[in-house]
């Protein structure tokens, strides 16, 4: 995402993106005084104003985008330009206006799907273009304010540093960094150690994987449902059915904003994943008429992959390349939320995701009359062979859960190796496992490292994608909640977290093509091992995004400095993203005159 200077672009900012937590008047204005002041007093020394053009970010931070609202449930979400001005075939601008009719040109309805209903809203007029959010960057002052891993970062780009980029920084010096199964891996590297000749570096002592504190985790969060945006019935008239379904009989869920259990004994409320058993990942490099199919009915039903609504793109001109994700990656990485209400006192509650072999449990157990907060793992019954034992990860008691006819609001998470159990927003109990990359792709994939490359190298020579490269090789998770009496179930949602794609993907009219990513496959030539001053960087935005990922080339002035393809020279670096100061502008209907108004509540902090 290229981020140029604010004070030298014109028009309003965009709005926040899907998972930003909301912000009351008090956090605003304070957040607005503390950001002004420090501009006013710093600004060119410590501080700069910048603004995003575009969502390699996205929902994270915001370039051009529309902001769409669903009449039928209330629910707001940022998406990216559908309609286009091209210049020249290589270069587009997204028009003022999407959809309806702009002066002579009509460009029809602007048709997006809701992410949360999977309906298409239709907007026959048409809804104006926005401009990019607003931030203020806090720049680095070596050695006393350095980069962290996983700040998002403002830098100049290697390959053409007359201009400046936003990503979130995931690889720091002297590190190998390696992408798999979405996550982040890294191992220390020393200046100028040489790698074992004819040895996988992946299979080498040392990697740990790379985990994000509480508020970076909070905001990598993908929201992909959430039972408050229910509406009663469909646009049909028919009643709304979700993705989520009971266990057994008693269960009252279609149409309902909160689920209610009135059968006897334990139940289960399951994600339904039949979607993904049926999804043809193998569709998506199919020609460009039956993958644009694909992704189309993708988007109309739930995944646990990393779809982003944002993305959702129309084709201006079918006979171009297609535009938006061209493929998509199971997620393992979720976090599952309920508000529990008991009918009965003593209740049990448990949330458990099967994925990688495994099954990993946060529960809430009752003892005695007291609870306990537990999370655990165990191997998963496969091949006919039963279930292993659960292995306590954390277990802690707690007080003030599962009353009867109060709400206990749940979150459970699994992400970068780590289960946590999360009870009215504080930690309840927190465990991890600690799998080398070695382990990890054999329990992502069911085979051996050694037994993939092998494979791959077959593949290679026919010209096929790698296993690595390929959706459908990835495990699918199965995610489902555990009552044991009667309940209701108020705000269940799911969410997934940042996923790092493996490959950089380029499309044409035949289908897809694409190669593998710096960092995310085991050779030579793709291996991602960082220099003493060297940083390592990818957008939030990962299938969309421009990043050291792809780059392979150094522009000559940097090459002065550095002259690596696909880092980031300490030297470029400028600083650290760390406040939206001037968001989204929207039309508000005043005295029967739409107003530009900013939109205050997007304010926030950036983590």
């Amino acid at each position: 995402m290229n981020a140029t200077q604010a004070q030298t672009a014109g028009g309003g900012g965009g709005g926040g993106g899907g998972g930003g937590a909301s912000v009351g008047i008090k956090e605003t204005m304070v957040s607005l005084i503390i950001a002004f002041t420090l501009a006013f007093v710093f600004r060119g020394y410590v501080v700069e104003p910048y603004v995003i053009p575009t969502g390699s970010m996205a929902p994270t931070l915001l370039g051009a985008h529309e902001r769409v609202t669903d009449p039928a449930n209330g629910y707001s979400w940022p998406i990216t330009s559908w309609f286009e001005q091209r210049v020249d075939p290589n270069q587009s601008d997204p028009l003022p206006q999407q959809g309806g009719r702009l002066g002579k040109f009509d460009m029809g309805k602007f048709e997006p799907i809701d992410p949360m209903t999977k309906e298409p809203v239709t907007l026959e007029q048409g809804t104006p273009l926005l401009s990019g959010d607003r931030i203020f960057v806090l720049r680095y002052v070596w050695p006393v304010f350095k980069p962290t891993r996983f700040d998002v970062v403002v830098f100049k780009d290697p390959q053409d540093p007359s201009r400046n980029f936003i990503k979130r920084l995931i690889g720091l010096p002297s590190e190998q960094v390696a992408l798999i199964d979405g996550d982040v891996f890294v191992r220390k590297v020393d200046e100028g150690q040489t790698q074992p000749v004819g040895v996988n570096t992946w299979t080498l002592p040392g990697w740990t994987i790379a985990r994000k504190d509480e508020r970076a985790q909070r905001t990598a969060w993908q929201t992909l449902f959430d039972s408050r945006y229910t509406p009663l019935t469909t646009r049909s008239g028919k009643p709304f059915v979700g993705p989520w379904v009971g266990g057994s009989a008693g269960w009252e869920i279609d149409g309902k904003a909160a689920y209610t259990y009135k059968g006897a004994g334990a139940t289960t409320l399951r994600w339904n994943i039949e979607p993904d058993t049926k999804l043809d990942f193998g569709a998506f490099f199919a020609d460009a008429g039956r993958a644009r199919a694909a992704r189309d009915a993708l988007r109309r039903s739930w995944h646990l992959v990393d779809s982003y609504a944002f993305n959702e793109t129309f084709p201006v001109n079918p006979e171009k390349n297609a535009q938006g994700q061209a493929i998509f990656f199971p997620v393992s990485d979720l976090k599952m939320t309920a508000g529990v209400e008991p009918a009965s006192a003593g209740q049990d509650f448990a949330a458990v995701l099967r994925t990688r072999g495994h099954e990993f449990r946060g529960r809430l157990a009752s003892e005695g009359g007291k609870y306990r907060a537990i999370v655990e793992m165990r191997e998963a019954a496969s091949g006919g062979a039963a279930a292993g034992a659960w292995v306590v990860l954390d277990s802690r008691p707690i007080e003030g859960v599962m009353a009867v006819n109060a709400v206990t609001n749940v979150e459970f998470w699994h992400a970068d190796q780590q289960v946590q159990l999360w009870v009215e927003g504080k930690l309840a109990a927190s465990g991890e496992y600690n799998w080398s990359p070695e382990q990890r792709v054999a329990r992502v994939f069911g085979k051996t490292l050694g037994e993939i490359m092998a494979q791959d190298s077959v593949s290679l020579s026919q010209g096929k994608s790698t296993q690595f490269g390929y959706g459908g090789a990835y495990c699918k998770p199965e995610p489902w909640m555990e009552v044991s009496g009667p309940c209701t179930m108020h705000r269940v949602s799911m969410a997934r977290d940042l996923y790092y794609e493996p490959v950089i993907v380029n499309q044409s009219p035949s289908g897809v093509f694409m190669r593998s990513a710096a960092g995310a496959y085991p050779g030579q030539s793709t291996d991602k091992i960082l220099g003493s001053a060297q940083y390592f960087v990818c957008g939030d935005n990962s299938p969309l995004s421009a990043d050291a990922r792809a780059w392979q080339m150094v522009d000559p002035w940097v090459s002065e400095i550095d002259s690596t393809p696909g880092v980031v020279p300490e030297k470029l670096m400028i600083g650290k993203a760390f406040v939206v100061y001037f968001p989204a502008i929207h039309q508000k209907p005043i005295l029967g005159a739409k107003v530009p108004v900013p939109d205050a509540g997007q304010v926030r902090w950036i983590w």
